[in-house]
């Protein structure tokens, strides 16, 4: 097994395809911002509000740790973001493939013989320069 992961993600949905068309009539679409009830039953936009709280959990456990942790934070973000499936906007209205507008950094290094520092877990998301 390795000491060090590093998994590198253009996309933040895994399921995007390459063949996917621009999605029709998103204007008729309910905007539900991130936090509000899901409809049901309902396709829907997911809003993301520049400078909005975001809830995030870190959780490291598993049969071989003795005191992992479940630790929530919160991180805000820069500039809105709209979502609907593996689209994504900047402004509500000119929607691109997230692959094409985001890039997603994962990575994870745990201590050990190729990396006997403490471990990291960094997670990065930057918009791609165009």
């Amino acid at each position: 097994m390795k000491n060090t992961l590093t998994v590198l993600a253009a996309s933040i949905i895994i399921t995007s395809c390459a063949s996917a068309t621009k999605p029709e009539g998103l204007d008729s679409l309910t905007k539900i911002r991130f936090g509000e009830p899901i409809p049901e039953d309902q396709n829907y936009i997911l809003y993301f509000e520049a400078g909005q709280e975001i809830p995030m959990t870190t959780v490291i456990d598993g049969d071989l740790i003795n005191n992992g942790i479940n630790q929530k934070s919160t991180v805000t973000l820069k500039k809105s973001i709209y979502t609907y499936k593996q689209w994504v906007s900047l402004d509500g209205t000119n929607w691109i493939e997230d692959d094409k507008l985001l890039d997603l950094l994962i990575e994870v290094k745990l201590p050990g013989y190729h990396n006997p520092n403490p471990g990291l877990i960094h997670l990065k998301l930057d918009e791609k320069k165009q």
